[in-house]
């Protein structure tokens, strides 16, 4: 009964009551999900966008963020509500409020003031609230398939496409492009469809595959770009296959930049972050995909005029064995190999022709090392593990057999197994096991992939389990 009086203050034609009542609200249904549900079935979502459009949508001013901080706390986390949302269709209501060009009809470059800057912000992060990774499956994949049929999704990468929009708004909204395309491959098929508005237009990939290896852009940025690559890729074979293509021999188009190349510039560039949002990128392209991962075998670099050419593969191995490698470029190669060998017995063996990666390894393993160093240690240990493990033994020198000897001789082990615990004690691991979205501010605390925590989590315990075949 007495939300139901609060609810009635939201029609008050008064603006001071409404904007009071609108407040109250918003403190009221801060985590207390029986509140949020009473006041959600009190037609709050009609309302709320009713005030939002009569205030001027994104040109509005602290009433709309309030508006949307009250969808926000009704939505977060709470299934029922979001359901409600959906079947209620007003996640079609919300696409007038993105259609920033018809309020601008000459560009985006105008200026955003600070207030708009926060609506439109708070409206992403109601989109996002309907399809995170965190809720249950389908609710998602119901949600992402209306954003794409309204046309909603179309808006925001025009938003993510465009000129003079702020930093800021323009890392949320790859944020949640990232997110309405995760695992949807009618999305995911949208997306790669999109190209930017130059001569000669750019894949929408391709663009922001540029700043993520583009060491000037903003720290946030990048990360949101390596987040809307693994999102593109997430669970989407074709996607693998086209970025994997771009890098082969036979399809590789010499006058056009790709995401492969940019990817191979990224991987072996001077900037620690851009190597390891490569090696990290290329993961992705490669994950629970057997066939690319063979394919990606074949891939040949250019080592200088007159030069003979290296595969990937060895030119990642001599970039790893690099005394000024840093922790991070070394965290990130380690990462990329040790997803591109796992459950890919031709890799293994590609990696055990070069005779130097074992003894290099086997060095790595048996130091005394930093806290630091001991993450760098701990994957040299799964790395060495997935060559034993994934081993057809069809290299005479490096056979299961005789690799379980060289460990037990030089490392022992029970030091083996240590170092591969150890890793997933180490803060930085627990931190990326999380959540499928990278949440750091300072780049050195980039070290750890979340997908790479799943594959590390399958195969450590089987190496463990397996521990008396060592």
């Amino acid at each position: 009964m007495g939300v139901s009086k609060l609810m009635d203050l939201l029609s008050d034609s008064r603006e001071v009551i409404r904007n009071d009542g609108l407040l109250l609200l918003v403190q009221l249904t801060k985590n207390n999900a029986n509140i949020q549900k009473i006041v959600a079935f009190e037609n709050a979502f009609e309302r709320l966008i009713e005030i939002i459009s009569e205030e001027g949508g994104s040109e509005g001013g602290i009433v709309v963020e309030d508006c949307l901080l009250l969808l926000l706390n009704l939505l977060k986390k709470n299934s029922s509500n979001q359901t409600f949302f959906k079947e209620g269709r007003y996640v079609q209501k919300l696409a007038p409020f993105f259609d920033l060009q018809n309020n601008e009809p000459k560009s985006l470059d105008v200026g955003w003031s600070a207030q708009k800057v926060n609506n439109v912000n708070s409206m992403l992060q109601v989109v996002r609230t309907l399809v995170s990774p965190s809720n249950p499956q389908q609710a998602t994949a119901t949600c992402q398939k209306v954003i794409h049929q309204c046309g909603l999704l179309k808006q925001l990468c025009t938003i993510l496409m465009a000129s003079g929009v702020p930093a800021d708004i323009l890392t949320e909204t790859i944020n949640t492009v990232s997110e309405v395309i995760r695992g949807s491959k009618t999305n995911q098929e949208f997306f790669a469809s999109v190209s930017a508005p130059s001569t000669p237009p750019r894949p929408a990939i391709v663009v922001l595959v540029m700043s993520m290896v583009n060491e000037k852009q903003p720290f946030v940025l990048r990360c949101a770009v390596l987040y809307c690559f693994q999102c593109f890729l997430y669970k989407n074979e074709v996607g693998q296959e086209q970025i994997i293509s771009t890098l082969l021999p036979a399809t590789a188009d010499a006058s056009a930049v790709t995401a492969g190349q940019l990817l191979c510039g990224g991987l072996f560039s001077q900037d620690s972050v851009s190597n390891w949002c490569a090696s990290v990128a290329l993961a992705h392209a490669l994950k629970d995909n057997p066939s690319q991962k063979e394919q990606l075998l074949r891939v040949q670099l250019a080592t200088g005029p007159g030069n003979p050419s290296v595969s990937l593969l060895q030119q990642c191995t001599n970039m790893l064995s690099s005394p000024t490698a840093k922790v991070q470029t070394r965290l990130g190669l380690l990462m990329l190999l040790c997803s591109w060998l796992a459950n890919c017995q031709l890799a293994v063996t590609h990696f055990l022709a070069n005779s130097a990666n074992v003894p290099f390894l086997m060095a790595q393993v048996a130091e005394h090392v930093d806290e630091q160093e001991a993450l760098v240690q701990g994957l040299c240990s799964f790395l060495l593990g997935i060559s034993v493990h994934f081993n057809d033994n069809s290299n005479a020198t490096f056979t299961s057999e005789s690799l379980r000897n060289l460990i037990t001789k030089r490392v022992g082990l029970e030091s083996l197994v240590e170092k591969l615990v150890s890793v997933t004690k180490h803060d930085s691991y627990t931190m990326a096991a999380q959540k499928p979205q990278l949440r750091y501010t300072q780049p050195e605390h980039l070290l750890i992939d979340y997908e790479f925590t799943s594959l590390y989590k399958q195969l450590e315990g089987k190496m463990q389990l397996n521990r008396h075949r060592y």
